[in-house]
């Protein structure tokens, strides 16, 4: 759907300043290999943004939806939260695998015994994805997660499996906890909140269906996960 021009640019704009203000936030974070990287992906969003308001005629809602600025921020945001940050968005291989995918970790702490993997996505879509009802074809964040598990053995930290945390933006429900607990994972946000899928709403119905529309934002194959 096509904006109009004086609204979508004024929308644009404050993306961009969103985006300077959170590449600045990355100066805070400690020296590590992929805090470069993960600043170049913020810097392509500003470009991309930049390019975008010059012609504002053209501005659709897809283009907010598919920008990665949210999970940009929930993994630089973590990243400023944890102790004994080590890296981020770091390649980790999967030697017993023939093939060269590899495991991109959102956020390496405790001084490498912690995986993280940052979700900024809606958790009560994520369970509705991971039950089954997500698109088909489309690796559920179980499946990521398992794949994190699995790699995280092949990569011992003093002689010990690094542990496999899931960090969000928002509260997880104790139906999602406990789903993600039983692949080997644990959710570093332990407050309770009501499932949506215990009891459906026409407006829970509504965000799950937005998050949906918003796989992009987060851009799951970023985490190989890509």
């Amino acid at each position: 759907m096509v904006l109009q021009q004086d609204s979508a640019r004024e929308k644009v704009l404050e993306k961009i300043d969103d985006a300077e203000k959170l590449l600045a936030q990355c100066d805070s974070l400690s020296v590590c290999p992929g805090k470069s990287k993960l600043q170049r992906k913020i810097q392509a969003e500003i470009k991309f943004l930049r390019k975008l308001s010059k012609t504002p005629e053209g501005i659709k809602e897809e283009h907010f939806r598919c920008t990665n600025l949210a999970y940009l921020s929930a993994v630089v945001t973590c990243s400023l939260t944890v102790t004994g940050l080590v890296d981020v968005l770091k390649p980790f291989s999967l030697p017993e695998r023939r093939c060269a995918d590899r495991t991109i970790v959102d956020v390496v702490a405790n001084h490498g015994a912690a995986w993280i993997k940052v979700v900024a996505r809606n958790p009560e879509a994520l369970l509705t994805s991971s039950l089954g009802d997500g698109e088909y074809g489309r690796r559920t964040i179980l499946d990521q997660l398992q794949d994190m598990v699995e790699c995280a053995g092949c990569h011992p930290h003093l002689y010990k499996a690094p542990e496999v945390k899931v960090w969000t933006v928002l509260p997880v429900s104790k139906p999602l906890r406990e789903i993600i607990q039983a692949v080997g994972a644990e959710v570093l946000n332990h407050e309770d909140v009501p499932s949506t899928c215990d009891e459906e709403t026409p407006e829970a119905a509504a965000d799950d269906s937005e998050a949906g529309v918003d796989d992009c934002v987060e851009n799951f194959t970023a985490l190989k996960l890509h």
